[in-house]
This record gives structure tokens, C-alpha cells and sequence, in this order.
């Protein structure tokens, strides 16, 4: 990816410091949904379903979050 690494810092923060930035948020999911369908902290807005980002979000190989 152009905008983020598994381990290190790119464009955007690695996918492990996201990760770490919610761990302690019960409502991470609905969190990153919302910030990836408006387009907060990235470029562009994502167009997709809630369910298809939440697929997308449960995915990423690195995202380990408890409500996940």
C-alpha cells in the first residue's frame, strides 16, 4: 500500500500504531467506519457499505482490537 505499512510509518501511520490507538475504544469499529466513510485523517472519503468497511477493517492483518 502507498499510505500505509504493516511495521512503519508512510503517509499515514503503520497499521500496528492504529491498532494500538484503539485498544482500549469499545467503539472503535463504528470509530474507524465513520472516519473512513468521511474522509477524516486521509485524502479521500471511502465509498463503501458500513458492512463492507467493516469486512475491510477485520482484514487488515495487524488489527487485532478486542470488539473487532
Amino acid at each position: 500500500m502507498n499510505c500505509h505499512d504493516l511495521e512503519k510509518k508512510k503517509v499515514g501511520p503503520s497499521f500496528k500504531d492504529v491498532d494500538a490507538s484503539y485498544q482500549d475504544n469499545k467503539d472503535a469499529e463504528a470509530t474507524i467506519v465513520g472516519k473512513l466513510k468521511e474522509g477524516k485523517g486521509q485524502p479521500v472519503k471511502v465509498v463503501a457499505s458500513d458492512a463492507e468497511l467493516k469486512e475491510m477493517i477485520a482484514y487488515a492483518p495487524c488489527w487485532k482490537i478486542s470488539v473487532l
